[in-house]
Formats: structure tokens, sequence, C-alpha cells
């Protein structure tokens, strides 16, 4: 009989060559903000925490590597080619307005604008809140 480290082995050999190419585990922690922003972006588009994850690293990695959009022309003739200075290649090809990353991008930038209106609505229900439990414990203290 195997015992359970042993299955876990197993268990994670096979992962390394599951699907396409592969899978493999990350092991980090991340703030609470970073983990509730991840549920919510999730949970927004529909898909799991591990998919957005997946679709958020592979759209920044196309970013990355895209060739530029506009790439320089080469001169025909050796002396044109000297009497102009150099330009800078253009930098990456950013990704789609549509991809995940953007939409998450505009997705943090709405909770920040959105987060004052909350936080003064949460201080309202505390302060409600607080009022009310005043009020139960004079009534409490009128019976005694």
């Amino acid at each position: 009989m195997k015992t359970n480290a042993e299955r876990q082995a197993e268990y994670r050999k096979r992962r390394k060559t599951a699907g396409e190419s592969g899978e493999r585990q990350i092991k980090h922690w991340v703030s609470n903000a970073a983990f509730t922003a991840l549920e919510e972006l999730a949970k927004h588009h529909g898909i799991s925490k591990k998919e957005l994850l997946e679709r958020l690293i592979l759209d920044a990695e196309k970013a990355i590597k895209a060739p530029p959009a506009n790439p320089p022309k080469k001169s025909k003739t050796p002396a044109a080619e000297s009497a102009k200075p150099a330009k800078p290649a253009p930098g990456p090809k950013m990704a789609e307005p549509e991809s995940i990353s953007s939409m998450a991008i505009h997705q943090f930038q709405k909770i920040k604008e959105d987060l004052p209106k909350g936080m003064a609505a949460l201080q309202k229900a505390v302060d409600s809140a607080r009022n009310r439990t005043k009020e139960i414990i004079k009534g409490l203290k009128k019976t005694e």
C-alpha cells in the first residue's frame, strides 16, 4: 500500500506532463488586496483565478515579445543612410484594448475612483450601528 507522500509525488509528476505542455505549481504569498482583486476580476469575467493569471501573464509576455509596430525602413543607398541620424526602434506593441490586462487596469482604476464613495457609505453604516447600539444599551439600563 502506498503512503500519502508517494501518492502526492506521483500526482505532481503527472501534472508536469498534463495538458499541452504540462503545468507547474506557483507557491507565492500575495497581499490581501491583490488576492481580493484577483477573485473579483475572475468572477467579473466568469473565469477561474488560474485562467485569469495565465491570461495576464501570457498577455504581458506577448506585449514584450511583439515586433515593433512600425519597423524602420532600410535605405537603398549608403549615402542616404549616413545623412540621416538613426531613429530608435519603437517600443513593443501593447496588448489590444480588449485584452484581459487592459480590462484589469480599467477595473483597478474604477475601484480606485469608487473607493471614497464606498468608504463614506461604510462610515455612515458604522455610525448608524453605533447609534442603534447606544439606544439598545439605554433601553436595557431602563429595564434594570
